[in-house]
């Protein structure tokens, strides 16, 4: 459902919107968080999250307050400029939910 891979047969359905027909529009609706971190070491926890918003299409007047609700919701503002690299196991599981829920 996320378009990561095509359907082999059958349809499902996001808001009304075929995973067939308008990919696009049910990517915009839902958040992915992979098994696997999405995430390159060399950049911040922030930066992460910027990056992930404009990927959204995310309106530039809502980012920072999107970037800043996420980081609170996810418990990661104090490491907000953190590298990823410097973060532990758990605190990048949390970085990838906050991914998703962009």
């Amino acid at each position: 459902m996320t378009g990561l891979y095509s359907p082999t047969s059958g349809e499902a359905f996001v808001s009304g919107n075929s995973i067939k027909e308008n990919i696009a529009k049910v990517q915009q609706l839902i958040g992915y968080c992979p098994q696997f971190d999405v995430l390159w070491s060399e950049l911040t926890v922030e930066e992460h999250l910027y990056f992930y918003t404009k990927l959204k299409n995310v309106d530039n007047n809502k980012v920072k307050e999107i970037v800043d609700k996420t980081l609170e919701n996810t418990k990661l503002t104090k490491f907000r400029n953190f590298l990823v690299c410097e973060l532990s196991g758990g605190m990048k599981r949390r970085l990838s939910l906050g991914i998703s829920l962009v």
